[in-house]
């Protein structure tokens, strides 16, 4: 049965290994799949693999993949449910790839918890490193949104990571912001807060705002707020 195999890019020697050089010395894979299982704090709650992933798998066992490597599988999943699944996975490990194979078993797909929803990412090189920004939309009964910042080496390991929750909340009370949006600039990425409405400590004018601004330090994320 045809699936596509979902598979994390520990480095970019890796991708090109295992996509066009066959002649290149076998990567530590055991190192990568030690590097994913260090990020799971990282991505708890927003992103869920399938039960057994991540694993080590050799490339022979699956025709489609290039033969003579060991590359760290992240799911094995139907080609008409990919699209949604790798655009989740690659909004927090950008390197992360998709082969059609050859497999057996029950298909298996990564995917956002429950309720939630990827609503933007950007991504911004900085000096050699890569910072990308992921907004989601929790279910309407649970905060408005919520964001996760990654910043990752050239060889896309995780430098720092940032969560932050309906920011704004703090200083004018949980639920003044009710929505957000994200732009890019040439040094950071900025998230624009739009607020308003009751909050615990009184009303808030309708259209006050903040920005939320991400930028680096370093290997070092830096998030700093503003009233607009």
């Amino acid at each position: 049965m045809s699936r596509v195999a979902l598979v994390r890019r520990p480095s970019l020697r890796l991708a090109e290994g295992l996509l066009t050089h066959l002649d290149r010395s076998p990567v530590d894979v055991e190192l990568a799949l030690a590097q994913w299982e260090g990020e799971k704090e990282a991505v708890a709650g927003i992103l869920e693999l399938p039960p057994g992933f991540p694993r080590i798998v050799s490339s022979d066992a699956f025709p489609g993949l290039n033969p003579g490597y060991r590359v760290v599988a992240l799911s094995l999943c139907p080609a008409e449910r990919l699209a949604p699944a790798l655009a989740a996975l690659r909004a927090f490990h950008p390197g992360a790839y998709a082969k059609a194979v050859q497999a057996e078993g029950d298909p298996a797909c990564p995917r956002l918890a429950d309720g939630l929803a990827l609503d933007a990412v950007k991504r911004l090189e900085v000096r050699g490193a890569a910072l990308s920004v992921a907004l989601l939309s929790p279910p309407p009964t649970s905060m408005p949104w919520t964001l996760r910042a990654f910043l990752r080496d050239g060889k896309g390991r995780l430098l720092d990571w940032k969560r932050e929750d309906q920011p704004g909340s703090a200083t004018h009370g949980s639920g003044a912001c009710t929505s957000a949006a994200l732009v890019q600039t040439p040094a950071s990425i900025e998230v624009a807060l739009l607020c308003g409405g009751p909050s615990a400590t009184g009303p808030v004018p309708l259209g006050w705002g903040q920005t939320l601004t991400y930028s680096v330090q370093g290997d070092k994320i830096v998030a700093t707020m503003k009233d607009d």
